[in-house]
Parts: structure tokens; sequence; C-alpha cells
């Protein structure tokens, strides 16, 4: 249901509208027990990481996260002699 409203939204040419539905046809999606284990494992990750590609701030954020941490990680440890 969510999906055919977006794509008259998508139509309509709705960007904002679009998105809302996006985001709650993702979410029906992963909150439905009837979907494979590992669909609702790489939602639960998308979601986590980025919002469903709607929050650029939650990716930005983890991108910083991992630029930082492989930082710290080559300030530590190095690549090493060898």
């Amino acid at each position: 249901m969510y999906r055919a409203i977006r794509k008259s939204y998508e139509d309509s040419r709705n960007e904002p509208g679009t998105a809302d539905f996006y985001y709650g046809e993702i979410e029906m999606r992963r909150a439905d027990t009837g979907t494979d284990w590992a669909e609702r494992g790489l939602l639960n990750e998308y979601w986590a990481v980025s919002g469903y590609g709607l929050r650029a701030t939650r990716a930005l954020g983890w991108l910083l996260a991992a630029v930082t941490g492989t930082m710290f990680v080559m300030m530590l440890w190095g690549l090493g002699a060898g």
C-alpha cells in the first residue's frame, strides 16, 4: 500500500511526500514478522546508519566516527615495519 501511494506522489512530483512514504514503506518492511530475518537485519542496519538514506546527519556522524577510529588505530599501531 505504501509503495502505491509513494508511486503516486512520485508521479505528481511531490518529493517531500514521496520521502515520507518511502520511510513508512521501509519501516513496515522492517517491522513485518513475515520478512526474512536477513532482510530485516539489513534494514535495521540501514536504519541505524543512515535513516534509510534520508537522514544525512546520521550518515555523516558514522563517517566521522569511522575516520576518527581509523586515525586512532593508525596512530597507535600504524602499518608495521613488515
